[in-house]
């Protein structure tokens, strides 16, 4: 079992509608949980409960900071298809409701329907090339490698950067992605924006939603995050993630704010 494989159990309790889990600081920003490390665990719960063994599609709102400490996750199911399940879930910690969560399931294992993609995979230097990124603030890239451009930090907020990223990511410790470990890396990156402003802020999620699409093939990931518009302080980010054969296993959308600190605002 990985280290976010244990840091990402859940416990049932008597209550068929509660489950424990301790959130852990090394998936954390300071004191704050990563989110799609949160949603992940949440995840875990509703999958649970519902009769179809995979995570289709997840949106989060993220209501108030997660923290590392004890949590509750009261989970309820909507409704059991043929095909589809949906459940929702809240993330409670001491008292105050942190996250809710909506998800759909289904079994990506009987796949079925057309297939067509009108945009191809990313096709970011190869590994070797790249440089790893290392924030030695922030705990969660201790726990990947993650490769980008070369000069990616030195470079940010650059003219002529555009909000992008594209790049390879994989766990440091061992393990290979799943479907489970899609929900964090989707989350696990530098916002995009900062390539074109610069690290010069807080990016705080209010929403993020997840499409998971195929079980990921064994190997790094590759990604490809951009942010097209930011307006009145709030933005979007685009991120789509490719397995080690070129398969889209995951498309995300974010909404987040974009906080400057006191010294850069004008």
């Amino acid at each position: 079992m990985s280290v976010f494989d244990q840091d990402t159990q859940i416990n049932k309790s008597d209550n068929p509608h509660l489950y424990h889990a301790q959130f852990n600081k090394r998936w954390a920003t300071g004191s704050i949980c990563n989110g799609g490390y949160v949603m992940a665990i949440a995840a875990r719960a509703m999958e649970d409960i519902l009769p179809h063994p995979h995570p289709l599609s997840i949106t989060g709102y993220y209501l108030d900071k997660s923290e590392p400490c004890d949590t509750e996750i009261h989970v309820e199911a909507i409704r059991e298809g043929r095909n589809v399940s949906t459940a929702a879930a809240k993330i409670i910690q001491n008292g105050t409701e942190r996250v809710r969560f909506i998800a759909s399931y289904t079994d990506l294992d009987k796949p079925s329907g057309e297939t067509f993609l009108e945009e191809e995979p990313p096709t970011p230097l190869a590994i070797d090339q790249c440089e790893l990124f290392l924030e030695p603030k922030v705990e969660t890239y201790s726990r990947i490698n993650l490769y980008l451009a070369p000069g990616f930090k030195e470079n940010r907020g650059q003219p002529g950067n555009k909000s992008e990223l594209t790049g390879w990511v994989e766990f440091k410790e061992g393990g290979e992605p799943d479907l489970y470990s899609l929900l964090f890396f989707a989350d696990a990156l530098p916002p995009a924006v900062f390539n074109r402003a610069g690290p010069v802020g807080w990016v705080p999620t209010i929403e993020l939603t997840i499409h998971l699409r195929a079980q990921p093939k064994p190997g790094p990931l590759k990604f490809r995050f951009k942010t097209r518009y930011l307006s009145n302080g709030t933005l979007e980010e685009d991120g789509d993630i490719w397995d080690s054969e070129d398969n889209l296993v995951a498309i995300s959308r974010q909404m987040a704010k974009f906080r400057l600190p006191p010294e850069k605002k004008k």
